[in-house]
């Protein structure tokens, strides 16, 4: 038959509008999904963004402590240290690097000579003991240049653990001159000729053992509570 050219030329303009029209859905669709990708860009780099400054205010805060500080996870592997800890025990930053195992950088002071006592890496293993049964404990190590150091684990829930490295050389050196100080007085009233005596706040006798041995030669605690004015 013969063909029919204006119902050809019809389908064919029908279809390029179909076409057209799928074009124009599809610019739309892409422009929607682009808008929604920066969108969804844009958020992810907005909480990205607070997460850093987030960090960046942690990771100032541990920095800015006095004592050492460490973080180990549930296989006593190093999470994160601050530059305190490093430094007390004369560790070098890179080593102190996460993944490294507790007993390796006990081990590696050890081996350079860092502590003053023995038998540090079998303690730290003793500790590590501790913290999976009881979930806390404490240390004390000597360091060979005379630094004392008190340190304090405690487990984290879901395994891991934190601790705090205190020096407290200055307070354990106090406290060695407070003794000897009281054992000096106490030597020399023992040797007095005179009668020496302790009082609280009031001025009332408290212990019979402050009259440096001779209680028993008056009767002494009965003078226990009272002032030197209440005597007869």
């Amino acid at each position: 038959g013969l063909l029919d050219a204006d119902r050809l030329i019809a389908r064919v303009c029908e279809s390029y509008e179909d076409l057209d029209r799928d074009r124009r859905m599809t610019d739309r669709s892409i422009a929607l999904m682009i808008e929604e990708n920066e969108a969804l860009t844009g958020e992810i780099e907005a909480r990205a963004l607070a997460l850093k400054l987030q960090n960046d205010r942690f990771v100032g805060a541990i920095e800015s402590l006095s004592q050492g500080l460490c973080i180990y996870d549930a296989d006593n592997r190093l999470v994160m240290a601050n530059r305190r800890y490093a430094e007390l025990y004369g560790l070098d930053p890179g080593f102190v690097a996460p993944g490294v195992h507790l007993l390796d950088v006990v081990s590696n002071s050890a081996l350079r000579g860092i502590y003053a006592e023995e038998a540090v890496v079998a303690d730290a293993t003793a500790a590590l003991a501790e913290i999976a049964a009881e979930g806390h404990c404490e240390r004390v190590r000597h360091l060979a240049d005379g630094s004392v150091v008190h340190i304090t684990f405690n487990g984290l829930k879901g395994g891991g653990w934190i601790a705090l490295h205190k020096d407290v050389t200055s307070e354990r050196l106090a406290e060695q001159r407070l003794k000897e100080n009281e054992r000096r007085v106490s030597d020399f009233l023992a040797t007095s000729a005179d009668w020496c005596w302790e009082t609280d706040a009031e001025h009332r006798f408290i212990d019979p053992a402050s009259f440096m041995g001779r209680a028993a030669s008056f009767g002494a605690t009965n003078f226990v509570g009272q002032r030197r004015i209440d005597l007869p």
